[in-house]
C-alpha cells in the first residue's frame, strides 16, 4: 500500500457522501381529490374563505398543501392546510394590503402588511396576526386571540375589522358557526 491510498479513500468516501446527499429527495405527493374535497367540506362548514378556482396549489411534504394567488398578482400564497389521516388539522389564510414598511429590526426588510387568520380543526379556536407597523391595528388584536386563539365568531369580527381599517377585502362575514 503506497502513502495514497489513505488519501485516495478519503476522497472516495467524502464523494460517496456527496453523491448521496445530492441524491434527490422525493418530491411530495399531491394531495388526492379526496382529500381536497374533505378539505373544502371541513372549511364550509368552519365558515372559512372557500379556495378560488384561480389559486394554484402546491404540496410542501405529504400532508400539507398551499394555494397561491394568481402570478400577475405575484404569487403569494393565499390559503396553507395541513392535514392527516384523520382528516384537516388547520388551515390559515393569508389577506394582503400591497404595502410594505421598514422592518421593525431595522435590518432594511420590507415585509408586506398582511394578516393571516389561523384556524384549528380540533379545538375550533382561530387566531388572528397582524403584520404592520401601525399601532391601531396591532392594538385591536388581543393577546388572547393572537396566540391561543378564540371561537370564530369572535376572531372573524376582528379580522373584518382590521380589513376594513386598511380599505381591502378580507375574511367574508360568518355564514355559519362551527359546531
Amino acid at each position: 500500500m503506497n502513502a495514497r491510498s489513505p488519501v485516495a479513500l478519503i476522497f472516495l468516501a467524502v464523494a460517496s457522501v456527496g453523491i448521496v446527499a445530492c441524491a434527490p429527495i422525493d418530491s411530495p405527493q399531491q394531495p388526492s381529490a379526496q382529500v381536497l374535497s374533505q378539505l373544502e367540506v371541513a372549511r364550509t362548514h368552519a365558515g372559512l374563505r372557500p379556495v378560488s378556482p384561480d389559486w394554484e396549489v402546491e404540496a410542501i411534504g405529504n400532508s400539507t398543501v398551499r394555494w397561491f394567488y394568481p402570478r400577475e398578482s405575484g404569487r403569494d400564497v393565499a390559503k396553507v392546510a395541513m392535514y392527516n389521516n384523520n382528516g384537516p388539522i388547520c388551515e390559515e389564510d393569508y389577506y394582503y394590503t400591497g404595502r410594505t414598511f421598514p422592518a421593525p429590526d431595522g435590518d432594511g426588510d420590507t415585509p408586506p402588511e398582511q394578516l393571516t387568520v389561523h384556524y384549528d380543526y380540533k379545538t375550533h379556536l382561530c387566531s388572528v396576526e397582524p403584520i404592520t407597523d401601525d399601532p391601531t391595528v396591532q392594538a385591536m388584536v388581543s393577546k388572547q386571540l393572537f396566540h391561543y386563539g378564540l371561537p370564530l365568531n369572535q376572531a372573524m369580527p376582528v379580522a373584518q375589522a382590521i380589513m376594513r381599517k386598511w380599505g381591502t377585502n378580507g375574511p367574508a362575514p360568518l355564514k355559519q358557526s362551527p359546531p
